[in-house]
């Protein structure tokens, strides 16, 4: 098993994602499509990823 440590924010960022995925997979998006649902997660986990790998 691999461990990856980052900082908090970033987790939350990831379990927001995360959430947001199961949200799309196990109930109805409501209005919009479920990439529209998806979509904001998905950069802002993908947008603080990239920073803290570059940092």
């Amino acid at each position: 098993m691999i461990h990856v440590l980052f900082a908090p924010a970033l987790h939350s960022l990831a379990r927001a994602y995360v959430k947001a995925l199961d949200h799309v997979l196990w109930q109805e998006p409501g209005e919009g499509s479920l990439w529209d649902h998806l979509r904001g997660p998905k950069v802002a986990f993908l947008d603080a990823a990239r920073d803290e790998l570059s940092a």
